[in-house]
């Protein structure tokens, strides 16, 4: 209701909200809490956002784009970071590139042993229409799991394959699904999260752009799984392109009979639809993305109950991202051995790898899981940039930590980064180089991590604006305090310790990083000394 509310001329005026309260019949304070959460819902002309600059990570590095000063400047990351700056107006988002369906570059000669599973033949032109997919094996391992009645096999198929979640946690896919699929009720459903707002990550925006069969597909398999007959997928409101792309397959799919009420002669049911964000960093937080899709102020929802017992509705749910998805039909293709094997040491299959920031090719790569820092940097992307030596990189995005260079070779998996305390997260790499300034880096993401807190729980809303207001002091913007140390570790520990969700408890990691990795340039600020030139003291 609120997208049709804002596809009218101007701004939602009080008249709209009540109206919309009144239809609901709730409280018009509540639709105006929950309206006034999201960053691109127009609520009057004090709110609206009609166009601005990202002042994200990869944006504001020196060379790439003018870093916002205050929060709430600027915008959010929208997932174009290997197309930086990227900027926001009359309702678009762009980058320097001029194709928003910018397909992902070629395999890198300098990684061994890469087979693209998710990117393999994502370069076909016209592969986002249904006759090329089809032409490619599309839809094939969804008719062959309803004609042969295999449901329970490709389980199995996909337990032995050992496919992690790629959104972050890494959770079994197949423990997941199972849960569902035991989980007694007539209504299930199926619901992509299709929010990948961390910055620094842009995987599944070249998948939703260029091969959305494979996610329909990708879902559908999963409703006939679990049992379920409908899914949804939540798309970011700041991928535009993607939401016309998606709602095209589905009606593609669904005039050829492949879902929708019964598909496939009459053997299948399920219907899908888009649903389409409004602009909001924790909505990527399956609980808080539920929450959203029910109308209700996107807040996370305590656990217990999952989702796969509670999930959409009140009813069981599988929730996962595009990415994890995508992976499904070439495992049941080629078999749980094939794809086990694309790994590296106990790690099974690929990974979609997002690497942004001071690199000479910035792009969406596809690696064996397991595959170094270093192969990812400077043999997928590049190296540094001309007289240029890598200082870092960001983990996660810059969710799952902050790294030197001295852990380049660093496998790139789920295990080896958790032994230095920190997460692989969605795979987002963002580097920075010696013409960086690590500890201003830090602060821009800890004012993301400010500006984007739901304000749910005091540790992240409280927390997020007092490590801010001391990375200030660090960059030239105030006095630093002398006991700065134990005030970082004090209120990073209460964060990582209480936060209601995941931004809360992931964002002391970069300043961690910041404090282990980098004591000396830390220390040089203390001093009114920024050895890249970046920070100015007053």
């Amino acid at each position: 209701m609120l997208h049709d509310a804002m596809e009218q001329p101007g701004t939602m005026s009080e008249e709209t909200l009540n109206g919309l309260a009144k239809a609901l019949k709730i409280s018009p304070a509540y639709v105006h809490q929950a309206a006034s959460f999201y960053h691109y819902s127009n609520l009057g002309k004090d709110h609206i956002l009609r166009e601005g600059t990202c002042g994200g990570p990869a944006c504001c590095l020196p060379g790439v784009g003018v870093g916002r000063g205050t929060p709430g400047e600027g915008i959010a990351c929208p997932g174009l970071c290997d197309q930086a700056p990227a900027t926001f107006a009359d309702g678009r988002f762009r980058g320097t590139a001029a194709d928003p369906f910018l397909p992902p570059p070629p395999p890198a000669d300098g990684v061994d042993g890469v087979e693209e599973v998710l990117f393999r033949g994502i370069r076909t032109p016209g592969l986002r229409t249904l006759d090329v997919y089809r032409a490619s094996g599309g839809y094939a391992q969804l008719r062959r799991l309803v004609e042969q009645d295999a449901d329970a096999d490709a389980l199995e198929t996909l337990r032995a394959g050992g496919l992690l979640g790629r959104g972050g946690a890494g959770f079994p896919l197949a423990a997941k699904w199972q849960a569902v699929r035991e989980t007694p009720g007539d209504q299930k459903y199926v619901v992509c999260n299709a929010d990948e707002g961390e910055p620094g990550t842009f995987k599944d925006r070249p998948l939703l752009h260029l091969n959305p069969h494979l996610l329909i597909e990708s879902m559908a398999i999963a409703g006939r799984v679990v049992g379920a007959t409908a899914g949804v997928i939540y798309l970011r409101y700041e991928y535009p392109e993607a939401n016309d792309v998606l709602n095209e397959a589905i009606a593609e799919a669904e005039a050829a009979g492949l879902i929708g009420d019964g598909a496939l002669g009459g053997a299948f049911t399920f219907d899908l639809q888009v649903a389409r964000g409004l602009g909001s960093y924790v909505c990527g937080e399956e609980t808080s993305l539920l929450n959203s899709l029910e109308g209700l102020v996107p807040w996370p929802r305590e656990r217990p109950p999952f989702p796969t017992q509670k999930g959409l509705w009140g009813l069981p749910t599988v929730i996962n991202n595009v990415e994890t998805f995508c992976s499904v039909p070439s495992i049941l293709e080629r078999g749980a051995d094939w794809y086990r094997e694309l790994g590296r040491d106990d790690n099974a299959g690929t990974k979609l790898y997002s690497v942004s920031g001071r690199v000479a090719r910035p792009g969406p790569y596809e690696l064996p899981l397991g595959a170094t820092a270093r192969e990812l940097i400077e043999g997928a992307g590049g190296g540094a940039l001309p007289g240029r030596t890598i200082k870092g990189y960001t983990i996660g995005g810059i969710s799952g930590g902050l790294l030197a260079a001295e852990h380049l070779d660093m496998p790139l998996d789920y295990a080896a980064p958790r032994q230095h305390g920190f997460a692989l997260g969605s795979g987002g790499v963002v580097v920075f180089d010696d013409a960086c300034c690590v500890v201003d880096l830090v602060r821009t993401c800890m004012l993301f991590y400010e500006a984007e807190s739901c304000g749910k729980c005091f540790p992240c809303r409280v927390g997020t604006v007092r490590l801010r207001e001391r990375l200030d002091a660090l960059t030239g913007r105030a006095e630093p305090s002398p006991t700065l140390m134990d005030e970082f570790n004090e209120i990073g520990a209460a964060m990582s310790a209480n936060s209601a969700c995941g931004l809360g408890q992931a964002a002391p990691l970069v300043l961690h990083g910041l404090v282990r990795f980098f004591g000396e340039e830390l220390e040089a600020h203390r001093q009114g000394v920024c050895p890249a030139g970046v920070c100015h003291f007053i």
